[in-house]
């Protein structure tokens, strides 16, 4: 069976923006996620990113430019030699209650039906509380980097807590 890690967009692989990234010029990946990238590069795992997106959902952003900031998040994992096997976004906003924004674990279900990853087995890496509380209640394992909002509050006991993307991928993915 293939291995799996699901990651957060914002604060994980980019710089954290207050106004959120609402344009591929504003979209700054870590410095150390794009190394993270090409340690993944050699690892037996499929990276899936799960991203709310509620900026979309506010009028901010176009859809066609979320489409184009994922195509550069993937132009730079790809330089590093790493794929990003798939981008699922939940592009409510935060008033419309769905079942795909995070802390619900609708991109997790969505990302499960799709690929059949085995959920207690796969981790799932953000910044924000809501990202850890999606992990949970999609039965993935989480972890927290210290990136974006990760510095800003302190997780539950048994949540392992990392520096950033880098650090979690050197201890973690084999």
């Amino acid at each position: 069976m293939k291995n799996y890690l699901l990651l957060d967009r914002d604060g994980v692989v980019n710089r954290d923006r207050k106004e959120s990234v609402q344009g591929v010029e504003e979209f700054n990946v870590l410095p150390n996620a794009r190394k993270a990238f090409g340690v993944l590069a050699t690892a037996d795992v499929e990276v899936i990113v799960v991203t709310n997106q509620a900026v979309v959902g506010r009028g901010q952003l176009e859809e066609g430019e979320l489409r184009r900031i994922h195509e550069e998040m993937q132009r730079i994992a790809e330089a590093e030699g790493c794929e990003i096997l798939d981008i699922l976004s939940c592009t409510h906003a935060s008033e419309e209650n769905c079942s795909c924004r995070k802390p619900k674990p609708g991109l997790i279900d969505e990302a499960h039906q799709k690929y059949g990853f085995e959920r207690s087995e796969t981790w799932m890496v953000g910044d924000d509380r809501r990202d850890i509380e999606a992990a949970i209640a999609g039965g993935c394992r989480p972890a927290v980097v210290r990136t974006g909002k990760g510095d800003q509050w302190e997780p539950d006991e048994g949540v392992p807590v990392y520096e950033d993307l880098l650090d979690f991928v050197r201890e973690e993915i084999k």
